[in-house]
């Protein structure tokens, strides 16, 4: 009974996490429930997830950052998930304590500064990098293909635009590793 409710749940028993280690299970019910799953975006086609304890420093040299971490793209019609290894630099010459500082903001509410700050962030988001396609599962967890293992290259490289799903994802890394609003 054990074994079913965790299949359920986690996909399959045997890949479950004694506790040690983190599972490489990625159900659906694990993205839209653990606490460590954060939702970037959602549609009524799609959802993507960042898994923020994944998120580590890969370069810590102010004003230059890059963090990696993972993130999930749910596609509801496909009925598959897809993980994303994404490696996002940051220039915080671009961030909003930047551009606060930069237009002089501090005084202003945060209903007169927002329009300053995302005509700036459009502008420029201060965020580019690249995410790599790794592996595709089914809704219970089960892997489908590991397109690492077969050397398939999937990506999405460039700048991250002010509000797309990867710049999302990577403003909510930023803010687990370093408690700072990008």
């Amino acid at each position: 009974m054990l074994k079913n409710l965790v299949k359920k749940f986690f996909g399959s028993p045997e890949e479950v996490s004694t506790g040690a280690e983190t599972s490489n299970v990625i159900s659906l019910y694990a993205l839209q429930h653990a606490e460590h799953f954060k939702c970037a975006s959602s549609t009524d086609e799609s959802a993507m997830f960042i898994d923020l304890n994944s998120v580590r420093s890969v370069e810590h040299n102010p004003p230059n950052y890059t963090l990696q971490f993972n993130m999930y793209l749910v596609e509801y019609k496909k009925k598959h998930t897809i993980e994303w290894v994404v490696t996002a630099d940051y220039d915080y010459e671009y961030s909003v304590s930047s551009i606060v500082k930069k237009e002089n903001l501090k005084d202003y509410s945060r209903e007169q500064a927002k329009p300053i700050i995302v005509k700036h962030k459009e502008q420029e988001s201060g965020i580019k990098g690249i995410a790599r396609a790794t592996k595709y599962y089914d809704f219970d967890g089960n892997l489908e293909t590991d397109l690492k293992a077969m050397n398939v290259n999937v990506k999405h490289e460039g700048a991250f635009e002010y509000g797309d799903p990867f710049y999302t994802a990577a403003h909510y890394a930023f803010d687990r590793a370093y408690h700072v609003f990008f």
